[in-house]
């Protein structure tokens, strides 16, 4: 099982907050917990779940893919 390193509560309008500053993430995933894993410096896996949604890159604070 994968040790996640940071969760976050994806606010009404599919936000989450990253080093205070707030990121869209989907609507879809509000009122749910995601789960974030650095796999390289700066560089995030996001999971719901066991399923890989993205990648967020918390220099660029953008997700890929």
């Amino acid at each position: 099982m994968r040790k996640l390193h940071e969760t976050r509560k994806i606010s009404h309008n599919g936000m989450m907050r990253w080093k205070r500053e707030r990121i869209f993430t989907s609507k879809t995933l509000t009122g749910e917990w995601v789960g974030l894993e650095e796999i390289d410096d700066g560089i995030w896996s996001l999971y719901y779940g066991p399923v890989l949604l993205a990648r967020f890159d918390d220099r660029e604070m953008r997700f890929y893919g």
